[in-house]
């Protein structure tokens, strides 16, 4: 007759391997995290203070996670708003998120292993939602790309666009993970609006859309003569 000690033992066994092991490798793996997503609780509006969140990359490299630098433990990277208690470490999905930051301009430091940059984010409002794409250098942090939203839904975004789906003047565009809608009623050139190229734009956030106002053309994937030139050309060829 079995004793009821070796059933327990080889239960627990069985669901060890049944649950903790990876088929094919032999070795145990933990479940991924989940990066926030545009619309997902992490960009809920705050009761109180600001919330700043961002995903950050080192240069040259793709996000900063588990899989480019080995294991999660080794990431390492603390940002802490300049001046307070307030800090967030860098998780295995290359995120961080800061809740409670006063109202006002503020400093991030980036701290970890040969990394000690700063970062300055200006003119946060109280309950704003603002949203950070960062690239990382030793003693250097800069914005690729921003979401900022207001506590009214009121929205400004800068960054380069990765995907365009539509026709003008109805698109569908996406920045930094956010998709934002024109149509019609949209201000600026829909026409220059394509993949690669830099736009800030104004709108309203509804659920996980953002309605576009506004669009600005700030940067082209290619260099082109401008007008000014041609007309200091002429100029020149008349004197």
């Amino acid at each position: 007759m079995v004793s009821r000690g070796f059933r327990v033992r080889g239960f627990i066994a069985l669901l060890v391997l049944t649950l903790g092991w990876s088929a094919g490798c032999g070795e145990w793996a933990p479940p991924a995290p989940t990066a926030p997503t545009a619309g997902s609780a992490v960009f809920d509006t705050p009761s109180s203070g600001a919330t700043v969140t961002g995903s950050v990359k080192t240069k040259g490299m793709s996000a900063l996670t588990a899989a480019s630098v080995g294991a999660a433990a080794t990431l390492q990277v603390t940002v802490t708003v300049v001046g307070t208690t307030i800090s967030s470490p860098v998780d295995a999905s290359g995120r961080f998120m800061l809740k409670g930051v006063s109202a006002g301009s503020l400093s991030l430091r980036f701290s970890g292993p040969n990394i000690e940059a700063t970062l300055q984010v200006s003119a946060v409002d109280d309950r704003e939602l603002v949203d950070l794409a960062v690239e990382l250098e030793t003693r250097f942090a800069r914005i690729e790309a921003s979401v900022r939203i207001k506590v009214d839904n009121s929205t400004e975004i800068e960054g380069d666009v990765s995907a365009v789906t539509g026709a003008c003047p109805s698109l569908s565009i996406v920045v930094h993970g956010w998709t934002l809608n024109m149509n019609a009623t949209t201000q600026g050139s829909c026409g220059d609006v394509r993949i690669g190229i830099r736009i800030k734009i104004k709108g309203n956030r509804s659920g996980t859309v953002i309605l576009v106002v506004k669009v600005e053309i700030r940067g082209a994937t290619t260099t082109q003569p401008s007008d000014d030139d041609d007309d200091g050309d002429d100029d020149d060829d008349d004197d």
